[in-house]
């Protein structure tokens, strides 16, 4: 499994996303979910429906289970798509930003034997002043933009 940390300076065993070369969005570039980091308690799972680029149709959903918790705290990031979007979608990437800090951009590892599953693991580390913060995950959807993707099931073409 992909592992990463976060905190001050960004230690990283995850590939970075690359300059999305090759890809188009394909979803909402604003769907995402607020980690809590440095409380003395673990959170409650954070989630989120993932929407089309129009925001019209709900094409999966992501989340961060635990949703926050003290320094140290392990986060499995998960997404989960439709059967549909699975087959459009190419690749699954995060973007963390925390506050005071540069952004990031990790892809998500999918699952070989359920493409519709996109998995990350996340590590959290705090200051050492003891402060709590509230970082922002943004799930990206990214299509192949030279790839031959099949119809959609809501495709309304018919037949002769």
């Amino acid at each position: 499994m992909t592992r990463a940390v976060l905190g001050s300076l960004f230690f990283l065993l995850a590939c970075p996303a690359d300059e999305n070369d090759g890809y188009e969005a394909f979803g909402s570039q604003d769907d995402a979910v607020h980690v809590r980091v440095g409380v003395s308690e673990v959170q409650p799972d954070e989630s989120t429906e993932l929407h089309s680029n129009t925001g019209e149709h709900v094409v999966g959903e992501g989340w961060v289970s635990p949703g926050g918790g003290p320094s140290g705290t392990e986060h499995q990031v998960s997404v989960r798509l439709t059967e549909d979007a699975s087959y459009v979608v190419d690749r699954v990437s995060l973007n963390l930003y925390s506050p005071g800090r540069s952004e990031r951009e990790l892809d998500m590892v999918r699952d070989q034997l359920d493409r519709s599953l996109f998995l990350l693991d996340l590590v959290s580390v705090g200051e050492e002043d003891g402060l709590s913060r509230t970082d922002v995950f943004t799930f990206k959807l990214w299509d192949l933009a030279d790839d031959e993707d099949p119809a959609l099931s809501s495709d309304t073409s018919t037949e002769d």
